[in-house]
């Protein structure tokens, strides 16, 4: 499978989904569908301040390099790769400046479904049934979405457990998960990652699917293109 680019429009059609990306309007993120069915609006919907300066595709690899924002001049490069069964994200900062103030934030919104958490690597999922806010003193582990309209299929999302910092979630009105990162002060020279990912499992071994990925993502070099 690979990104195909056509005008503003970046496409893949992977076994699990086909996605869709606005290179016009690139801080809606990602579209995901699975045939006629939207699976998720808006993924991995970055606060970048306007169309990209650079953008390739090349086979699983989408990259796109944003201008400078004009509070602080950091600019960011968002990296998507396909994989078998979902997308992986990187999100990268930097700046000209010897001090800037990176926070963004990452928002990823489904269409439908039940929206569970898994509190720590050891206890058993919990559903959310309104808004929570997660910090470093209760990092949950992974999120899982169980769509309605596919009974047998879940969707898993988690960040680098290295890279949390803090997210808030809402089970209403669509299931939505807004990551907020690079909460340190960044300086000239330096470039700061932080990893995502979204994958669709089986809904009967979604727990253990999504600790499975979570932890072969925790052992996983980045990319060399980042």
């Amino acid at each position: 499978m690979e990104w195909s680019i056509s005008d503003n429009l970046a496409s893949i059609d992977n076994t699990s989904f086909t996605g869709s990306f606005d290179l016009a309007q690139p801080w809606s993120g990602v579209k995901l569908r699975r045939g006629e069915h939207v699976i998720a609006e808006h993924l991995f919907a970055c606060l970048v301040p306007d169309a990209a300066v650079e953008t390739w595709g090349r086979g699983p690899d989408l990259f796109c390099r944003y201008p400078p924002r004009n509070s602080d001049l950091v600019s960011y490069q968002t990296y998507y790769r396909e994989v078998d069964d979902g997308i992986e994200f990187i999100l990268s900062a930097q700046t000209s400046l010897l001090d800037s103030k990176p926070l963004t934030q990452v928002t990823n919104r489904f269409s439908d479904g039940e929206l569970w958490y898994r509190p720590s690597l050891n206890a058993a999922c919990q559903q959310v049934t309104g808004t929570q806010d997660f910090d470093l003193s209760d990092p949950p582990g992974f999120f899982l979405v169980r769509p309605a309209a596919f009974d047998d299929l879940s969707w898993a999302i988690f960040v680098h457990p290295s890279d949390f910092h803090r997210v808030t979630v809402r089970a209403t009105p669509e299931p939505s998960i807004a990551y907020w990162l690079f909460p340190e002060p960044l300086e000239k020279g330096v470039i700061r990652r932080a990893q995502m990912a979204f994958h669709v499992v089986s809904r009967t071994t979604d727990e253990q699917d999504a600790l499975r990925l979570l932890a072969t993502a925790n052992t996983a070099a980045p990319p060399l293109t980042t």
